[in-house]
């Protein structure tokens, strides 16, 4: 991992990139589940509708993965921006 990486979009002040290892990842699954497992479970149905359901599943694969950081880091950063106003680390009582 950690090869060419892509530069997707920016949010929140941070910035969102792709490894090119994944990017084969997600193209080889909507493949997978477009031309394999959803004409096999899903009969009767358009092409551009197999791809279309393809990706949607591997939005909804990756999705947890990408946005469930975000939360954790505008959290940290805050924290983060907290320490250094307080003067270093938190006290903190067990």
């Amino acid at each position: 991992m950690f090869g060419k990486r892509i530069d997707l979009f920016k949010l929140f002040g941070f910035e969102t990139r792709i490894d090119l290892n994944w990017a084969v990842l997600a193209i080889l699954l909507v493949w997978s589940l477009s031309a394999g497992l959803f004409p096999f479970r899903y009969e009767g149905l358009s092409t551009k509708n197999y791809w279309i359901i393809g990706i949607v599943g591997a939005i909804g694969l990756f999705y947890p993965s990408l946005f469930t950081k975000w939360p954790l880091q505008i959290l940290w950063r805050k924290q983060m921006q907290t320490y250094r106003y307080d003067g270093g680390q938190p006290e903190t009582e067990l």
